[in-house]
């Protein structure tokens, strides 16, 4: 006699790479799902990530910004930051902080455009597609790609 048990894997799509996109994610990983976080930038921590350029529509602190919060009141609760952090802790500090808590996560690259920077659905074959909107442009887009895509 043979028993077969079949699990089905959960799938949470994630939306944004910043601190609340990682609780998610540890969350996520703690109860056996299987998250995918898709972030807009090349980096995790929102707008805690310093950027000299001002990008319209992303969020970013200035270069001399520190947290008004102590890093034991902000610390995720199973990974302290290191004592030699100091108490309210500079924006590059706590995304090095982020990038440490984060060391779980693989991540990659991968292709982001507007609706407007798409023509057609030629080089998406038997890709996985994320489509964010809820417009007519999504609603095209989704079902052109749905002809052609793997998911």
């Amino acid at each position: 006699m043979h028993i077969f048990i079949c699990f089905r894997i959960q799938t949470v799509a994630i939306i944004g790479g910043d601190v609340s996109g990682l609780i998610s994610i540890k969350c996520c990983l703690d109860d056996d799902l299987l998250p995918t976080c898709y972030e807009m930038t090349n980096d995790i921590g929102g707008l805690w990530n310093y950027d000299a350029n001002a990008i319209d529509g992303k969020a970013s602190v200035m270069k001399s910004t520190e947290v008004n919060t102590s890093k034991e009141f902000m610390a995720f609760n199973d990974f302290p930051p290191s004592a030699d952090y100091s108490n309210y802790m500079h924006n590059a500090k706590l995304l090095s902080y982020f990038h440490l808590t984060a060391s779980f996560c693989h991540f990659s690259q991968s292709e982001k455009l507007h609706s407007w920077q798409y023509k057609t659905s030629h080089g998406y074959e038997d890709k996985t597609v994320l489509i964010i909107g809820i417009g007519s442009s999504a609603d095209d887009m989704a079902v052109e790609l749905g002809h052609v895509a793997k998911q």
